[in-house]
């Protein structure tokens, strides 16, 4: 790929991406409490702007966390 000029990287697990020492060097990893005691790896934006910082207040939902308020949601619209 790299001698057609097409762009690619490789794909790294969540464990190779948490230890990569660019991941470590700009505190990309956050621990976020998901409301049951529980903190879960959860990755920050990759972008930093001074003046402007993200607030981090819960954690991406879990596998199938909202399936039921979708499908009532799609329901109600006739979708």
């Amino acid at each position: 790929l790299e001698a057609a000029s097409v762009p690619a990287s490789p794909i790294n697990t969540i464990g190779q991406m948490f230890a990569d020492p660019q991941t470590i060097a700009r505190g990309m990893r956050l621990d976020l409490d998901d409301g049951h005691g529980n903190f879960l790896p959860s990755v920050r934006a990759p972008m930093v702007m001074s003046g402007t910082p993200l607030v981090y207040e819960r954690p991406s939902p879990r596998l199938g966390e909202h399936t039921q308020e979708i499908l009532a949601e799609l329901e109600k619209s006739g979708q």
